[in-house]
């Protein structure tokens, strides 16, 4: 289910969970708290440097500034964030990131649905034909994720590897 808040950044809905445009109230000390724990942060670029609520919000605004699609999911059971997903549209493709950043989500049935909800949207509303997504050879909850929604594998390097998804095998 789609409810437009604006043509650019949808609330996109299910019964499971919403992924609603992120926002300055998203950043609490809780999320801040995430994105500096070590079982949560361990294969994200933000693990390299203390984050607090100014660099959370300069994030944020920087998302915004770019007009980038950057979302809180949020579980519809208690209202409760337990993750963001980011897509970057460039030349007709998107590269899409997530985080969950509640340990208890990893894996979880909210996890999974918000991601394809995410797909569906940028393949169905964004009309998109590819997007890529980018993870940490050991990051295998990711690269998991990945592979059950039908993304390909096409580069491994030392240290990462690169999926593709086109829209025909979503």
């Amino acid at each position: 289910m789609l409810i437009m808040t604006n043509f650019k950044f949808p609330v996109l809905k299910n019964k499971y969970v919403s992924l609603e445009p992120f926002k300055e109230k998203h950043v609490t000390n809780s999320f801040v708290n995430s994105l500096n724990n070590k079982g949560i942060n361990k294969y994200l670029a933000v693990r390299k440097k203390k984050q607090t609520k100014k660099t959370a919000l300069k994030y944020y605004l920087d998302r915004l500034k770019n007009k980038e699609y950057y979302y809180a999911i949020i579980e519809n059971k208690n209202s409760k964030l337990i993750g963001t997903v980011t897509l970057i549209i460039t030349q007709g493709y998107g590269t899409i990131g997530n985080m969950i950043c509640n340990k208890k989500y990893f894996g979880s049935l909210e996890s999974k649905i918000s991601f394809q909800i995410f797909l569906d949207f940028s393949f169905n509303t964004l009309n998109l034909n590819k997007i890529y997504a980018g993870t940490e050879k050991n990051n295998i909850s990711s690269n998991f994720n990945l592979t059950i929604n039908n993304f390909e594998l096409i580069q491994k390097t030392k240290n990462r590897f690169k999926f593709m998804l086109r829209k025909k095998n979503h």
